[in-house]
């Protein structure tokens, strides 16, 4: 790893656009929660724990992955923060 903070943001597009499966994603997750938040912002982090939240549930049975998706994808955080990173990548 180069030293740059993981991208959050960008592993939500790609889980809420179809380009990766919720499995895929959940690894991602767990291999870089800790680094986010160490080292990221208190956005970073504040988006991060939404994540976190959602994913209890869905480790605890009380929801399921298409439940976390539909989740991700209606939140008003998730919409500013992935609005926000389309308009830093375009």
């Amino acid at each position: 790893m180069d030293g740059s903070l993981p991208d959050l943001r960008g592993h939500l597009a790609a889980l809420l656009g179809g380009v990766i499966p919720f499995d895929r994603f959940l690894e991602w997750y767990w291999a870089h929660a800790d680094a986010i938040e160490f080292d990221g912002s208190d956005d970073d982090v504040e988006l991060l724990n939404l994540v976190a939240g959602l994913l209890d549930e869905y480790t605890g049975d009380h929801i399921d992955a298409a439940e976390v998706v539909d989740a991700l994808r209606t939140d008003p955080l998730v919409e500013k923060e992935l609005a926000a990173h389309r308009i830093a990548v375009a």
